[in-house]
């Protein structure tokens, strides 16, 4: 087990003594694939290329590889017409079976930290045997007055890993590292210290609270921006398409819409699934304040590109009306290459925020 832990970590984990000039981050979500290539130039970035493509059905689900041959096919496509050059690749880790959460221990070395938590990892991965994990943990603080230190812990399925870090390679590509997407998020954003962020996917919505710049609680809810587009599919009698761009393109959710009745009844099927999410959201809050009654909520930001609803972050002001809810904005302080179109930008930067994120990590770097 020991082995197999060193083998891995080598290749997701190491750190490089000379920074690469640029590097991609490639992201693989549940309905499209997004890359993003980041240059660097006396330690200032710069989005130099980016693309998004729909994901080939059944090719990749929940953080594993279905269907090589095809998803191979997809990346080599992207790749070539995003215009990526860089050969130094940051991948990301999602799904269900991914495991972040916060610990608590009695105050002891970083060696028995890992053997403590080798040892109890069973607790921690109730879905599968906990020698077929990766895992790698930081401390978060450390009480004199208790003794005790908080620390941060991710794990994820030895095979999640080696399949991307294998389709990496068959690609020609370098990976640098694996990393989870609430830090990759993180790294687009200022400010984002004691923030909730949800991340609205095609099939999941990610409910990611940080304390502190860490991200102690990752929930994934199945609220994802399908959902809302099939809501008006079966209002409207629309297909896929059509309902897709009507959600983008249309404000849904103003009170205008009261006038057409087709719309009054779209817009309260899509209240209640606004509801549903801040429910979670109120109990995802709740239940860590219960744990850490110093916990401090700042504000949610919004990004993916189920966000892509008009007035959804005001709707789900009034749902939450003691957090400020903001749409994420992540190319706002980040210098744009002259040769990327602004207002194609500005339409998918939503949906590449992870993968500008996982570039901006320079392989080694946190």
């Amino acid at each position: 087990m020991r082995a197999r832990i060193s083998q891995i970590k080598a290749v997701v984990s190491r750190v490089f003594r000379r920074q690469p000039a640029t590097t991609v981050g490639l992201d693989i979500g549940s309905g499209s694939i997004k890359v993003a290539e980041v240059g660097w130039n006396q330690n200032q970035p710069e989005l130099r290329a980016a693309g998004i493509i729909e994901l080939p059905v059944n090719t990749f689900k929940d953080g594993y590889i279905v269907n090589e041959p095809l998803l191979l096919e997809a990346l080599r496509q992207i790749l070539t017409i995003s215009g990526v050059t860089s050969k130094n690749v940051v991948l990301s880790l999602r799904g269900q079976a991914l495991v972040i959460r916060e610990l608590l221990f009695p105050d002891m070395s970083v060696e028995e930290l890992q053997q403590a938590i080798k040892w109890d990892l069973d607790k921690y991965v109730t879905t599968a045997n906990a020698s077929d994990y990766y895992f790698d943990f930081a401390t978060i603080e450390a009480s004199k007055d208790t003794h005790e230190i908080r620390v941060l812990l991710v794990a994820a399925p030895l095979a999640m890993i080696t399949g991307l870090v294998s389709l990496a390679r068959k690609l020609g590509l370098k990976p640098l590292a694996v990393d989870i997407e609430p830090l990759a998020l993180q790294r687009t954003m200022e400010q984002a210290s004691n923030v909730i962020i949800i991340d609205i996917g095609a099939e999941f919505c990610q409910v990611n609270l940080f304390q502190q710049g860490s991200p102690l609680v990752s929930r994934l809810i199945p609220l994802g921006g399908n959902r809302y587009t099939e809501t008006i599919m079966r209002e409207l009698k629309l297909n896929f398409a059509e309902a897709e761009r009507l959600k983008q393109q249309k404000e849904l959710l103003v009170a205008d819409n009261q006038a057409d009745e087709r719309l009054a009844y779209l817009q309260q099927s899509l209240q209640l699934l606004i509801e549903e999410l801040a429910r979670e959201v109120r109990r995802t809050v709740d239940y860590y304040q219960m744990q850490n009654r110093n916990a401090i909520i700042e504000k949610i930001i919004l990004t993916g590109g189920g966000t892509k609803l008009s007035n959804l972050a005001f709707t789900l002001t009034q749902q939450l009306p003691d957090i400020p809810v903001i749409i994420h904005t992540p190319l706002l302080s980040l210098p744009i290459s002259p040769s990327l179109d602004d207002k194609w930008l500005k339409r998918i930067e939503l949906q590449i925020a992870v993968a500008v994120g996982l570039a901006l990590r320079r392989g080694g770097d946190g």
